[in-house]
């Protein structure tokens, strides 16, 4: 175990030191996932991959989440959408934007593996559209988590592209009771600054005060901050953000849909406190009925029940 973390800590800091020769740099961690709500691994599901690929090892289920922004558009105009496709160890992502009448759709293959204390993840990324209008190029993800205890995570990334400059993020998670009711976030950008970076660390806290309620604010160095809500309905869930900028105004909405993985279900709070099966323990309990007339309780019967 402490070989693999040495080995991706090494991988990581390597990263972070490969020499820069573009002038111009591929679009940053921050303007990528501006549809997550956290820092990735410290809050359920994220983006399947598409920011850190090591949280695919964490994904017991399929699960499919959608994402749009008013960005450039109306609430019903998709013009700005995300779709994240993930399974256990393996997750695809496309995200389309378009500006200025010019479009461009990016995909990402991500893969997975390892254990709850630590995972290691690599994605491949390309684009179509109007690529040389937005700089694009194909993009190498190395990512991992560390778990050292249920209350603290560490979040890796760098971002390879293959033309522009390259990027490592490090991230943390920390829970101060041991549970998800709250959970503070931050993670940080390490780059050669060739262009330097509007935004270069975010800060923010997640609050579940009710299982499938998360409350979420989220702070960017230069002052704007986003402030998003996520339900969630057991395999189904939905989350808003909402975006403000640098004087507290209101630049875009994010929505998202999400089905597939159980989550903790918000509506359990309306069934009361009675969840259980009631069953009549009176009498002896016999190993078999008799053939005939014998209606007395039996051990199978009972586990039948219980089952």
């Amino acid at each position: 175990m402490n070989r693999i973390l040495f080995i991706g800590l090494a991988i990581f800091l390597l990263i972070t030191s490969f020499n820069l020769y573009s002038q111009e740099r591929f679009p940053s961690y921050y303007s990528q996932n501006e549809m997550e709500l956290t820092t990735p691994g410290t809050i359920l599901f994220g983006l399947g991959g598409y920011s850190n690929p090591a949280i695919l090892s964490y994904l017991s289920q399929p699960n499919l989440y959608l994402t749009w922004n008013d960005r450039n558009s109306d609430l019903d105009d998709f013009n700005n959408i995300g779709l994240f496709v993930s399974l256990p160890n393996f997750g695809f992502s496309m995200v389309e934007k378009k500006q200025n009448n010019y479009s461009i759709t990016d995909y990402k293959l991500s893969a997975a593996y390892g254990s709850a204390a630590l995972s290691l993840g690599i994605g491949y990324g390309w684009s179509s559209g109007d690529v040389s209008y937005y700089n694009r190029s194909n993009l190498f993800t190395l990512g991992a988590i560390y778990r050292p205890a249920n209350f603290l995570s560490f979040s890796l990334i760098g971002n390879l592209p293959t033309n522009n400059e390259r990027e490592g993020i490090i991230g943390i998670g920390l829970r101060p009771f041991g549970n998800y009711n709250l959970t503070f976030f931050g993670d940080y950008i390490f780059t050669k600054d060739t262009i330097p970076e509007q935004v270069t660390w975010s800060a923010g806290a997640t609050i579940e005060p009710i299982n499938g309620l998360r409350l979420v604010g989220r702070y960017f160095e230069g002052k704007a901050f986003n402030i998003g809500v996520q339900l969630g309905f057991g395999i189904f869930g939905l989350t808003t953000i909402s975006h403000f900028d640098e004087e507290s105004n209101r630049s875009h909405n994010t929505y998202g849909i999400r089905i597939g993985a159980d989550d903790r279900n918000l509506l359990r709070i309306f069934s009361g406190n009675d969840n259980y099966v009631s069953m009549n323990m009176q009498g002896g309990i016999k190993y078999q009925n008799f053939k005939l007339f014998d209606k007395s309780k039996t051990l199978f019967n009972l586990l039948e029940q219980l089952d």
